[in-house]
């Protein structure tokens, strides 16, 4: 049966009309609704006073302070509340204390024309150029929360929109922010605001920038600041990670056939799918499979790489030398595919699904800040983790990044006489999974348990003989897909693995 007071609206307010009141009034005694706050009713007996406030805090602004302007840091912030704190603009100032809930009201102007209606009608939320112009006010010391964010915040906020919005959306917001500021009595905040902009888009220096990305790019220099914070937590991560890695000498077969296998799977991983048999036809007696000549090339031109023992035995000793390595590598591999620009960084930007890699200009700059992390980590395992997974997060080129990257992998692994790590097609989604998970959602974890698993298994793999080798794949499920079959580990073959 439909309980009576399932029709009662989760918020109702006081009303100076006596009928109104009366009807409020009963509707207490019979506790169909409760008091939650002066003036604040509900019908919602499953809820805390505390939680109906906070999930209802637009209507309940909209009600008592119709035309009020939503603002300051709550503003900056989206109109998420912070401790327990929301800032509003309205014709008077005033703190307002509710169950779960501060409401500072700041005496100001009312909505100008950017402002966004809220579906409440009468409640407004600051425009992006005048929440940026608020942000930017002198603020005093508050013992609970400062109703502006800080400058060097609203800088991070306004190099982030040149960053993925372009130049035109920040002198837009400019434009706007002039147009309001004497509404707003913001001259002050205006100029500041018109200088932070200026400087970083290289048009002024006379402003000190606060942040190191802003900084950089008043320079010249910009880079991705988010993906350096994924960097950095892949990086504390990988210090407290301890693998046992025993030291490995290859005969010039294991050499090779390892090469090999390792160059197969790269290009399988990618969707450059042959048969083991084309692929060694390719390899070792230089035939092309017809009608697949760019991609003959490709696992042609990943194999060279992979088994040039100068090439692989080369180490980045300073970001330069990264970057010219990067450039090399892939046009040792890429080399045929001249669509892509093979030994360049890429003009313009590129994406995988819902995943935006580093924009074009900010490529160098990002893989130099990034290669600082690289340099204080362990030889093998733990760079070689690193190293891969920044390139492949970067995206430098137009194609051929995930071969790379896992080039970079091996040759840290290689130069410090560890095994290398293959990723078998059957491994392949735990792979890609894995490094979407850490890159989308900043969780290394699950990354670095594949990766320690694909070298497990890589160190148990005899390479001595390719026929032999085939075999002992074939038997751990390598060559299945995903779906198929799961990576099953064999007896181990190097010592004390």
């Amino acid at each position: 049966m439909k309980n009576s007071t399932d029709a009662l609206p989760e918020i109702l307010f006081g009303s100076s009309d006596k009928t109104r009141s009366k009807q409020i009034s009963r509707l207490v005694k019979k506790g169909q609704i409760k008091k939650i706050a002066p003036k604040i009713y509900s019908g919602n007996h499953n809820k805390t006073p505390e939680l109906l406030i906070r999930e209802n805090w637009r209507k309940i602004i909209a009600y008592f302070y119709p035309n009020a302007v939503v603002s300051h840091i709550t503003a900056f912030m989206g109109g998420r509340i912070i401790n327990d704190t929301l800032f509003i603009t309205t014709s008077f100032t005033r703190t307002i204390n509710l169950p779960g809930l501060t409401i500072r009201a700041l005496s100001g102007t009312g909505p100008t024309i950017y402002d966004m209606t809220l579906p409440e009608k009468s409640l407004f939320m600051s425009s992006e150029p005048r929440y940026l112009m608020e942000n930017l006010q002198m603020a005093r010391q508050s013992k609970t929360i400062k109703k502006t964010a800080n400058s060097e915040k609203v800088e991070l906020y306004l190099e982030k929109i040149i960053r993925n919005r372009g130049e035109a959306v920040i002198n837009e917001i400019r434009d706007k922010a002039k147009e309001i500021y004497h509404e707003l009595n913001m001259k002050k905040e205006f100029e500041k605001l018109d200088h932070i902009i200026g400087a970083l888009l290289t048009t002024r220096n006379d402003i000190d920038l606060l942040t190191k990305v802003g900084r950089s790019r008043n320079i010249g220099l910009p880079y991705d600041p988010d993906r350096l914070k994924l960097f950095k937590i892949l990086f504390e991560h990988l210090q407290n990670v301890k693998t046992v890695q025993p030291k490995y000498e290859m005969s010039e077969d294991e050499w090779r056939n390892s090469a090999f296998y390792d160059a197969y799977f790269s290009n399988y991983i990618e969707g450059t799918d042959f048969l083991v048999d084309e692929a060694k036809s390719i390899v070792f007696d230089g035939k092309f499979i017809t009608g697949r000549m760019s991609d003959s090339h490709d696992i042609l031109g990943t194999w060279r790489v992979l088994n040039d023992h100068t090439k692989m035995m080369k180490r980045p000793e300073n970001a330069n030398e990264l970057i010219e390595l990067l450039k090399q590598r892939h046009h040792e591999s890429m080399g045929f595919r001249e669509k892509i620009n093979p030994g360049e960084f890429k003009n313009m930007n590129n994406r995988a699904g819902n995943t935006e890699f580093v924009s074009h200009e900010l490529v160098t700059e990002t893989l130099k800040n990034g290669f600082e992390y690289y340099l204080q980590l362990d030889k093998g395992f733990q760079q070689a983790a690193y190293i891969m997974f920044m390139i492949a997060e970067v995206h430098p080129f137009m194609d051929g990044n995930g071969r790379v990257s896992r080039i970079f992998m091996n040759a840290e692994m290689i130069s410090s006489q560890h095994m290398r790590i293959i990723i078998p097609t059957v491994f392949r989604d735990d792979y890609l999974l894995s490094l979407r998970r850490l890159s989308r959602a900043g969780e290394p974890a699950a990354f670095i348990k594949m990766l320690s698993r694909a070298a497990h298994f890589s160190a148990c793999i005899k390479f001595s003989d390719i026929e032999q080798t085939q075999q002992q794949l074939e038997s751990c499920d390598s060559f299945k897909s995903p779906d198929e079959g799961q990576l099953i580990i064999p007896k181990a073959h190097v010592d004390d693995v």
